[in-house]
């Protein structure tokens, strides 16, 4: 078979495909809009967000090492636990983030957290971030993150590094 015609019949293939597919999840009841109802709708977790043994403690305390960022906005109630401590600190406005850190949301509580390099966080009610990692050289124009969403929902804006390609 010669080039063209191999190509041709290669997209006639995955259009047909295409087409069967889409015609199957249409007439299957509207999957699309079952799969966004699920994600919709609030589900709690099996298991308390803060660990076991855990208390909230009233005040602030810093966690170890320098700040990664800080609570920008806060509505209701969010609590940080700094890494290898058993206390959970109510956020305010403005209260630090620490590498290590983790991030709680309560039933109806939102936090929004700016990040050192201009990022933003943001955490629906009911979640729980861990944030492993983060490091930023403003210097060098560098960064690297690792997080981990233990359970809800999350928004990451993402500054653009201007010399980074």
């Amino acid at each position: 078979m010669k080039r063209g015609k191999w190509f041709l019949a290669v997209v006639l293939v995955a259009s047909a495909a295409f087409l069967f597919t889409h015609i199957s999840i249409t007439q299957s009841g509207n999957l699309a809009g079952k799969i966004a109802e699920l994600f919709e709708k609030e589900s709690k977790p099996a298991d308390p967000l803060l660990p076991a043994g855990v208390t909230v403690k009233r005040g602030f305390e810093k966690g170890v090492g320098p700040d990664i960022g800080s609570a920008q906005m806060v509505q209701g109630e969010a609590l940080v636990v700094h890494k290898g401590q058993s206390v959970a600190y109510k956020f305010k406005n403005g209260s630090p983030i620490f590498a290590g850190d983790m991030l709680v949301t309560k039933e109806r509580s939102r936090l929004n957290a700016k990040m050192n390099d201009k990022s933003v966080i943001g955490l629906a009610p009911v979640s729980k971030l861990v944030i492993d990692k983060s490091v930023y050289d403003p210097k060098k124009d560098e960064r690297s993150s690792s997080l981990s969403l233990m359970w809800g929902r999350a928004r990451f804006i993402v500054s653009k590094l201007t010399k980074s390609k």
